[in-house]
């Protein structure tokens, strides 16, 4: 899924630690960082307070620091949209100290794909 509400998407800090606990019972096996207030939870398979808060306070999107994923509760998908490309990066730099690479589609030719590798 590609469409979502830019509403739920906060500026992200301008830095995010790499899996810091849940922000009510102290769990860290598994951190998400909900995208509009920028707390940590953890996930429905833990103690569901990610599911909990969005559900409390319809901050409807969450950034896995295990993947870098992120789940829309409103939507119950994984999306993907330029507007949560910040926070991703964050995330990516919190975890392993550099930015993401972004890649880019530069032309396709008949005959192959050529692609382009631009740091940030």
């Amino acid at each position: 899924a590609s469409g979502i509400n830019a509403e739920y998407v906060k500026t992200a800090p301008l830095e995010l630690a790499d899996c810091p606990p849940c922000s009510v019972c102290q769990d860290s096996s598994e951190c998400w960082y909900c995208l509009t207030c920028y707390q940590t939870f953890c996930s429905r398979y833990v103690n569901e307070h990610g599911l909990l808060h969005a559900l409390d306070t319809s901050h409807l999107m969450t950034l896995s620091m295990s993947d870098l994923s992120v789940w829309c509760y409103g939507c119950d998908a994984y999306v993907h949209n330029e507007v949560l490309l910040d926070a991703k990066n964050k995330g990516h730099i919190a975890k392993f100290g550099e930015p993401a690479v972004k890649i880019e589609l530069a032309a396709i030719s008949e005959d192959r794909t050529e692609g382009t590798i631009i740091k940030p």
